[in-house]
């Protein structure tokens, strides 16, 4: 996959989306990370899209910065749509364009790179990889429902290079102008009443992404980072003593907050602020695309009223179906507003996410609090594979792997310790368990010798070839060093000693000779230090005979 740098910016002062449920998947889109989606799989005939969960103002302007990745086939297709319509549905037939059917009342930018070779002459499809803005999802080029367009997508032709492309797409409602940038150049402009025209005076629609292959095949993608300015940024009266996560753009290359005073991290994208005293801020965003830079101002008041800084419990993990509640109430407060839309002050949480809730204390003032809840189906344990432990070793613990903390342990043996340690072959089971559930793990521990090692009691260097050479050998990894190997007559004269080797090296052997003479035939005798893998030394000493 192409590597992805997004920037996604919606201001849009009248709504409010949770960073939890940007969009809803439709077709086969799959979530990737860092907020980026698979619309398609190279195959033929799938649909994926991506619609917001709530709607947008098109009476406030916004700029959506992305990266849209179209394949890397040539004759792959069809591409993708920016789309922005009444309603969050789509028409999956596989022979409507992106997905969108013929629906009324939409207005769509396609980033069309297949030819539809079956209908070149009823809908004009041009050869080239191109943009054209079309409405009420009828993509025929020689319609009237054809506004603008099509243009070539790139200056540079194909787009279906196996690399991610730098999009904008804008709205101004002041002049009403939808403009497209290709990689920073402007591709197509209209002017258009978005609201009157397409949308019979609504002002609140819909928007996404949708992509198709239908008649060809590619993997198309999109990085898409939604951060709405919707009191996110907003200027605000906070409680003396309170706090507030001033949320901006997600997706900067780099952020930076002046001043710094009361902000606890003055180059992050959403920094907790605690101001003491009214203050303004002011934001700077290097975007990464085309050298853009935004500039942002919030202006916050410290009213004299004093608020807590945290008001909710700390973060938890709960049981599965059950339903936690978060108690936000406080005293003096008039107004609650919870990141769910509730607006009263006890939350009854079901899902995992993130929930803030914003108190408003004697009408005057605001503070702020948040937490993540997590639902757990119960705990779970493993003890890994099953194991060996060395005859003569110490032994080895057993420690469980859990996901959990605040667990209740029970072993086979009685133990109720989170690790035990074991010294004796056998088979042993743990049980952890919490309020949610329990689980059960299991292990079987073997015992072996771990001291796997031979010396011959004979060897004859004629030069024949073999058994020309006397050295320490194992058919396993029992021994981990050989620290001596000494080699005596009978009258206790030394006539080998190599240090510091390994078992089956050559290279530690005797040869039988000593100072460059061949030793006489008879009985002699070797001290060997070995270091086992059960970690003990052990001095062997033993005698063989040399023969002619």
């Amino acid at each position: 996959m192409a590597t992805f740098r997004i920037l996604i910016i919606c201001i849009v002062m009248s709504m409010g989306i949770s960073l939890n449920a940007q969009f809803d998947l439709r077709g086969a889109t799959e979530s990737l990370e860092l907020d980026c989606y698979r619309l398609t799989v190279d195959s033929l005939q799938p649909f994926g899209g991506l619609v917001s969960a709530r709607v947008l103002d098109l009476t406030e302007p916004f700029s959506i910065y992305t990266e849209m990745f179209f394949g890397n086939d040539d004759e792959g297709g069809e591409g993708i749509a920016f789309f922005l319509q009444t309603t969050n549905q789509f028409d999956t037939s596989t022979e409507t364009p992106y997905g969108l059917g013929m629906s009324q009342s939409s207005i769509a930018i396609e980033f069309d790179t297949h030819q539809d070779g079956d209908s070149l002459v009823s809908i004009n499809d041009p050869a080239f990889d191109h943009i054209a803005i079309v409405r009420d999802g009828d993509f025929n080029h020689s319609s009237v429902n054809n506004l603008q367009g099509p243009v070539n997508a790139s200056s540079n032709g194909n787009i279906e290079d196996g690399v991610a492309h730098d999009i904008k797409i804008e709205w101004q409602p002041e002049s009403n102008t939808l403009t497209v940038l290709f990689e920073c150049e402007e591709r197509i402009s209209y002017q258009i009443d978005l609201i009157n025209e397409i949308f019979g005076g609504a002002e609140e629609v819909y928007y996404g992404f949708s992509a198709s292959t239908f008649q060809a095949q590619n993997q198309q993608e999109i990085c898409v980072v939604v951060n709405t300015l919707t009191d996110r940024l907003e200027d605000l009266v906070l409680c003396q003593g309170g706090k507030t996560q001033i949320n901006s753009v997600r997706g900067g290359e780099s952020y930076r907050w002046t001043p710094q005073e009361g902000l606890n991290n003055p180059f992050g994208a959403s920094p907790v602020g605690t101001p003491n005293s009214d203050i303004i801020y002011s934001l700077e965003i290097e975007t990464g695309f085309c050298d853009e830079v935004l500039n942002y101002e919030v202006n916050i008041q410290v009213h004299e009223t004093t608020g807590p800084r945290e008001f909710l419990p700390e973060d938890t993990t709960v049981c599965s179906n059950n339903v936690f509640s978060i108690d936000a109430t406080l005293e003096n407060a008039t107004a609650y507003a919870w990141s769910t839309g509730l607006k009263e002050p006890i939350e009854a949480i079901t899902r995992n996410g993130r929930y803030d809730v914003s108190v408003t204390i004697d009408g005057v003032c605001r503070v702020e609090d948040w937490l993540r809840i997590s639902f757990s189906d119960g705990p779970s344990v493993a003890l890994g594979n099953d194991t060996t432990i060395c005859q003569r070793s110490s032994g080895l613990i057993l420690k469980p792997i859990v996901e959990f903390e605040d667990l209740d342990f029970l072993w086979s043996d009685g133990s109720t310790t989170d690790s035990i340690f074991v010294n004796r072959p056998g088979a042993y089971t743990v049980q952890v368990e919490n309020d949610c559930g329990s689980d059960v793990a299991n292990i079987l521990v073997s015992a072996e010798d771990c001291r796997n090692f031979y010396m011959p009691n004979a060897f004859s260097p004629n030069s024949d070839g073999i058994n020309d050479l006397l050295f320490p050998f194992t058919e396993s990894r029992d021994v981990t060093q050989i620290t001596s190997y000494e080699i005596y007559d009978r009258w206790g004269v030394q006539v080998h000693s190599v240090e510091n080797g390994m078992p089956n090296n050559p290279e530690m052997g005797w040869d039988g000779t000593y100072r460059d003479e061949p030793a006489p035939p008879g009985i002699y005798v070797y001290q060997i230090i070995l270091q086992f893998r059960d970690g003990q030394e052990s001095l062997i000493k033993g005698d063989f005979t040399l023969f002619k």
